[in-house]
């Protein structure tokens, strides 16, 4: 029978073994640094980007369309990153780069790197299987979606939903007006995206505003300012279609886990302002991980 304690030492050498740092070559490294994702091509991208962040790495290059993602640490240490489609799945590579000499084993090894990088990566893919919806608490006067939740303006007289639940969006007046502009607030739960939302889902608040009777062209640069309670806003000239109109823009955004909520508002001037209503609103937002 064999002796256990020495059965208990064989094996504490093999793990001691496994984990000795060793070196990695770069041709072994291309056949060390790939792993498939099911999913869409620019959520895996986001996915890899937001993991790697998390981990103290910086992007110095990206291309969505392309599907690659350079990104380096505060030591040095980096990844080129690129997402290929393959009969269906979706295949991350992401070779490394250091001013050391890569290495394997241990818990700074690359094979650990790459093993936190593609769990922390699959982790955010099956969260966003599952989006989140808006409900609307009429006790409260209380919007809530993934724990993040607002309150609108009261005095605000319509409401609807998109047919996801996954907007909210609420306009001053009811029906239409001979005013060019109703002030409307946009309240969006999305996936976490590495690079902001905000102008994308400006332009749709802007086309409520404005009831998009053309496409509206918004400026290519956006003057932000720095408001209460992490919020962003200004001022901007929109074209819609040949006609410049100026507005007054607001947006908040919060994030919590795998989710971001963002509250886009567009008003105009005079009895068109909206300035204080969305004080107000900014100031409700309860439950958020982190403003920006």
């Amino acid at each position: 029978m064999p002796n256990p304690r020495f059965a208990a030492v064989v094996v504490l050498l093999l793990a001691q073994g496994c984990a000795t740092p060793r070196p990695l070559s770069e041709a072994a490294a291309r056949g060390l640094a790939s792993e498939a994702f099911g999913g869409e091509a620019d959520a895996v991208l986001d996915a890899v980007w937001l993991t790697l962040e998390a981990r103290g790495y910086r992007a110095t290059a990206h291309d969505a369309a392309r599907g690659t993602l350079a990104v380096t640490r505060a030591d040095g240490h980096g990844y080129d990153v690129t997402v290929e489609t393959r009969e269906g799945e979706q295949v991350v590579t992401a070779m490394p780069r250091s001013p050391r000499p890569l290495m394997l084993g241990g818990d700074d090894g690359e094979d650990a790197r790459w093993a936190a990088l593609w769990k922390g990566t699959r982790a955010l893919l099956d969260a966003w299987r599952e989006p989140p919806e808006w409900r609307y608490e009429t006790r409260t006067n209380t919007l809530v979606a993934d724990g993040v939740s607002f309150r609108p303006p009261k005095a605000w007289a319509y409401l609807d939903f998109d047919i996801h639940r996954h907007r909210a969006r609420l306009l001053r007046h009811r029906g239409r007006r001979d005013a060019p502009l109703n002030p409307a607030l946009l309240a969006v739960v999305e996936r976490r995206r590495p690079l902001s939302t905000v102008p994308l889902l400006l332009g749709e608040a802007a086309g409520m505003a404005l009831t998009a009777r053309s496409r509206l062209t918004l400026p290519d640069e956006l003057e932000t300012a720095l408001e209460p309670g992490g919020a962003v806003g200004g001022t901007m000239r929109v074209l819609d279609g040949t006609t410049p109109r100026e507005v007054r823009w607001h947006a908040r955004t919060a994030t919590r886990d795998a989710w971001t909520v963002t509250l886009v508002a567009v008003c105009g001037t005079g009895e068109d302002a909206c300035d204080e209503e969305w004080w107000q609103v900014a100031a409700s937002v309860k439950g958020a991980g982190g403003a920006q």
